[in-house]
């Protein structure tokens, strides 16, 4: 569904839904490495960036923000753990 040429975000469950999103660009120098995190989709203002070259960096910081979310919606650990 779109509105005015933006996606529309529909959650369909009572549940909070988190989102990360990673993007890797080739760089010269190397590997660049883009999240964009945000715990809440139903809040857009939640959301912050952070950039990475190092890759266990940058893993380290999406196990940190699905731990955050686990804790922040009481399960304690993520799914599948």
């Amino acid at each position: 569904m779109t509105t005015g040429g933006q996606a529309e975000v529909v959650n369909r469950c009572d549940r909070p839904t988190a989102v990360c999103v990673v993007r890797l660009d080739h760089q010269r120098n190397g590997l660049l490495i883009s999240l964009r995190l945000n715990l809440d989709i139903a809040a857009a203002s939640g959301e912050w960036r952070q950039t990475f070259a190092d890759i266990d960096a940058a893993i380290a910081a999406i196990r940190m923000f699905a731990e955050t979310f686990a804790a922040q919606t009481g399960d304690g650990e993520p799914s599948g753990s």
